[in-house]
């Protein structure tokens, strides 16, 4: 690489330091670790056409989680499910939901009701795919027939050590062409805007995420000029009707309890994805759970790197509000471990199972929304109790007083 680039993008580096907010990242990895827990490399010989297509399966299959279950990790949602090669589901409106493939698969099969066919030819792609990958053999990954969108993206899935998750063949000759890379093979790009990180030290210690969207917005022209975003006003609140009900407080509870508890456990899930994204697998095992110690005021105490400690509050989140304790705001608030506290936020989909996590850093909760308080001490002073047997007023009747 030619000395200017390198000038010429340390000093965009800078740039892109004053205006980045790498907080987006941990849900990032969530989603990848949460897909490498699913389908492990080692498993994916075992893969089934059930497992395997988009549409059906609840949420569960592969290009499900290869697609919007890893939107955060990079975004391929642009072209139709076709890119899968084969999928479940209509092809237009008045269409019958059912198995559907692609020509390019399916050869001279039929173009309906041969889809386990067509799998075993998608499944073998994918696993030489995977095979040619991670042996840098670019020719043959550029010569797989599957989508570029869909082999750029497990790629960078499974070998983050390997591959950036750029996606786009269009933006990887940008790429290319932004840093005078002699390659035209979109995974050996890929490959080479890795290296950025072991050429200039500069972007050592960047992660993959960061590196990507810093070249995105480079190639884009959002780094001319760049300086910090605008500070946004905080949305309006909106008034909350006093409802007349007599609530069964031991039921709320309970449920609450349940709820709670539930959260907790998807949170912790999702945090062990998260370590496992970042190559901090032998750290899961160390996780302290603090959820029946609430003295210490947050759930679980992680991990952000090898030598930093994250500590982590969970809660369930209503899209609207949540509760803290006193003690989870004091630590909160401790000009030490308030750096490294984390709100874990629990959202739930409409048949009540957790459906996301997000995170939020402890500043920006405490510094974006209102704390109102729900519940005061009545601290009594010396000697109050002498008067709890007083007289009753004068002018009110023993009857009136009870």
């Amino acid at each position: 690489m030619k000395a200017g680039t390198l000038k010429s993008l340390a000093e965009d580096a800078k740039k892109f330091n004053r205006i980045y907010d790498g907080q987006w990242e941990d849900e990032a990895d969530m989603q990848r670790g949460e897909f490498l827990k699913r389908f492990p490399v080692k498993s994916l010989s075992s893969l089934t056409l059930g497992n395997y297509a988009i549409g059906q399966n609840k949420g569960r299959t592969f290009c499900h989680w290869a697609e919007p279950g890893t939107d955060k990790w990079a975004r391929i949602t642009g072209a139709t499910a076709s890119k899968f090669g084969v999928y479940f589901g209509f092809a237009g409106k008045g269409t019958e939901e059912r198995y559907r493939y692609t020509k390019k698969f399916a050869g001279d099969l039929p173009l309906e009701g041969a889809q386990t066919k067509v799998f075993r030819n998608v499944h073998t792609r994918l696993l030489s795919l995977v095979e040619r990958g991670r042996a840098l053999d670019f020719h043959s990954v550029d010569l797989n027939p599957l989508s570029q969108m869909l082999k750029a993206k497990v790629l960078s899935l499974y070998f983050d050590d390997l591959y950036l998750p750029i996606c786009s063949d269009d933006i990887l000759r940008d790429v290319a062409q932004d840093l005078n890379f002699d390659s035209i093979s979109p995974s050996e790009i890929q490959h080479q805007a890795l290296l950025l990180k072991q050429k200039s030290p500069v972007f050592r210690d960047w992660s993959n995420l960061k590196l990507t969207d810093f070249l995105l917005r480079r190639v884009s022209g959002e780094l001319a000029g760049a300086g910090p975003p605008p500070s946004k006003a905080p949305p309006k609140k909106p008034r909350v009707p006093n409802l007349d009900f007599e609530p069964d407080f031991e039921e709320m509870a309970r449920k609450a309890r349940e709820k709670g508890e539930k959260s907790e456990r998807f949170a912790l899930e999702r945090e062990e994805s998260r370590l496992r994204s970042r190559g901090l697998t032998a750290l899961i095992p160390k996780i302290q759970d603090r959820t029946k110690k609430p003295r210490y005021g947050y759930d679980f105490e992680s991990f952000s790197s090898l030598k930093q400690p994250r500590y982590i509050e969970v809660k369930t989140f209503t899209a609207s509000r949540f509760f803290v304790s006193a003690n989870e705001l004091r630590i909160a608030q401790d000009e030490e471990k308030g750096k490294r506290y984390f709100f874990y936020l629990v959202t739930y989909d409409r048949a009540g199972e957790p459906d996301n996590c997000l995170i939020y850093r402890a500043d920006e909760v405490l510094g974006w929304c209102d704390l109102k308080p729900q519940n005061f001490m009545v601290v009594a002073p010396k000697g109050f109790e002498k008067h709890l047997n007083r007289e009753a007023p004068r002018g009110m009747s023993e009857e009136t007083d009870r």
